[in-house]
């Protein structure tokens, strides 16, 4: 849940700087590389938690969660595309969408998981 917290402040962080220009090129440049940074965090340990989860299928675990990491690459790159202004602005919505999405989608499962499974 660490991951994804930081990755949805970060996100909100590039979108306000997106959308006012506050900070400048460094204003959305450091939120930027902080959400980059939590998806190596989310990454991994979404591919552990599910390879533990499924250890007989752990080579099918990592290809499908490598094949969601590049689809929704292609959905978000879609999603800037079209709706964008000319400006960073969809840039910045499309990150805290997924930033925000990450955190709702972790601490769902958070809830699921029973109390002794939960470290």
């Amino acid at each position: 849940m660490l991951g994804t917290g930081i990755a949805a402040l970060a996100g909100l962080a590039v979108a306000l700087a997106t959308w006012t220009g506050l900070g400048g090129l460094p204003g959305l440049v450091v939120p930027l590389f902080v959400f980059v940074a939590a998806t190596g965090l989310i990454v991994a340990n979404s591919i552990a938690g599910a390879r533990n989860d499924f250890p007989a299928r752990s080579g099918a675990v990592s290809a499908l969660v490598g094949a969601m990491q590049y689809g929704s690459g292609i959905l978000g790159s879609g999603m800037v595309s079209a709706f964008t202004t000319g400006t960073p602005l969809a840039m910045g919505l499309v990150i805290a969408l997924t930033g925000i999405g990450s955190l709702l989608c972790a601490a769902w499962l958070h809830q699921l998981k029973p109390a002794s499974a939960v470290h």
